[in-house]
């Protein structure tokens, strides 16, 4: 088949499956209440995975921001500062003094490991926060085109959350069909991007 007519009949497929039989606006971007969803999930997602006792009270942090060059530069000197162990090494690894998740570690170390991610986060990039109506539509493309396109071309998805999951999910661990099983090499993954696209025509791609 005529490569390029595949792409016109892929892009033409999306505007359909999307648009149906009338034209759907594209949702609005991420309000400031959206934003602070994002943050709020960030923090419940640190705090639940250091395993804290349920009667140790959670600290309200302020949100600092750094880059990803100096990320790990930064949590590790605010964990010297607390009295713990950490440091960073040439790629932006940081070290603690074992798991960050580890459940041993004590509740003083999880702690200064808590405040130390909240008040040290990579600030976002354009596009990585999305407003509760463009995952809306997010998930509509990936049911819609996205899912059926790549079993079209013999990929089996069968991870697939619900809708529900996906939107509470997805402001902290977002999810595509491309994470599922897909089987195929280097240069067919290519293809399928191409001829599957990751994302709805006029949405930023945070998380691929």
């Amino acid at each position: 088949m005529n490569r390029g007519g595949c792409l016109v009949a892929a892009a033409a497929a999306i505007v359909v499956v999307l648009s149906g039989c009338t034209a759907r606006e594209l949702p609005a971007g991420p309000t400031e209440a959206d934003v602070d969803r994002y943050y709020d999930a960030i923090a419940d997602a640190h705090w639940n995975a250091l395993g804290f006792d349920p009667a140790v009270p959670r600290p309200d942090i302020e949100i600092g921001f750094t880059t990803a060059e100096t990320w790990a530069e930064q949590v590790a000197r605010c964990l010297n500062e607390a009295g713990f162990d950490g440091y960073s090494e040439q790629g932006g690894t940081l070290l603690v003094t074992g798991d960050a998740t580890n459940l041993e570690q004590s509740a003083e170390e999880k702690l200064a490991n808590y405040r130390c991610q909240i008040a040290h986060q990579v600030r976002p990039v354009a596009g990585q926060i999305l407003s509760a109506a463009q995952l809306e539509y997010v998930y509509d493309y990936y049911v819609r085109f996205l899912v059926p396109c790549l079993e079209a071309r013999g990929e089996e998805i069968t991870d697939m959350p619900d809708r529900e999951s996906f939107l509470a999910e997805s402001f902290v661990g977002a999810w595509s069909p491309y994470w599922s099983s897909i089987s195929a090499d280097r240069e067919e993954f290519a293809r399928l991007r191409v001829e599957c696209p990751p994302m709805p025509p006029g949405i930023a791609v945070p998380w691929e």
